[in-house]
C-alpha cells in the first residue's frame, strides 16, 4: 500500500491534508514502484509506504520525489497517530523533499546526495 498526501489551502486560508490512496488512484494493479514515485511527483504528493523500495529509487536511482515518508517497521495500528505527529512536526523538511524514515522508534531525516 502507498498513500500521497499534500497540503491544500483553500480560498478562504484553511489549510488541510489532501490524502490519496492506492485504491483511489484506480490502480487495479500494482502499476511499479517507478510510476508511483512518478505520480507523487506530478501531483506534488509526499509519498508515504512501508515498502524500502522506495528508498532505493531516492537515494541509489537519484530519482525526483516530493518528499517520502517509509514506516518500513511501523504497525498498522500506529500508523496515523504517527503520520499526523510526522506532519506536524516535519513540514518544513517534508516541503524541501526531506525523506523521513522510522524504525524501531528512530526518526531519520534524510535528503538526496545522502545515504538512508
Amino acid at each position: 500500500m502507498w498513500t500521497g498526501v499534500r497540503d491544500v489551502v483553500s480560498p478562504s486560508g484553511f489549510a488541510a491534508r489532501d490524502m490519496m490512496f492506492s485504491s483511489h488512484a484506480n490502480a487495479a494493479a500494482d502499476p511499479g514502484d517507478d510510476v508511483i514515485l512518478e505520480w507523487a511527483v506530478a501531483e506534488s504528493r509526499i509519498l508515504i509506504t512501508m515498502d524500502k523500495d522506495f528508498g532505493d529509487l531516492v537515494f541509489e536511482g537519484q530519482k525526483p520525489h516530493s518528499g517520502l515518508v517509509r514506516l518500513p517497521d511501523v504497525p498498522a495500528e500506529r500508523r496515523i497517530e504517527l503520520m499526523a505527529t510526522l506532519l506536524h512536526e516535519h513540514t518544513t523538511s517534508l516541503a524541501s523533499a526531506a525523506v523521513i524514515t522510522v524504525r524501531g522508534g528512530r526518526v531519520r531525516v534524510s535528503r538526496q546526495g545522502s545515504k538512508a
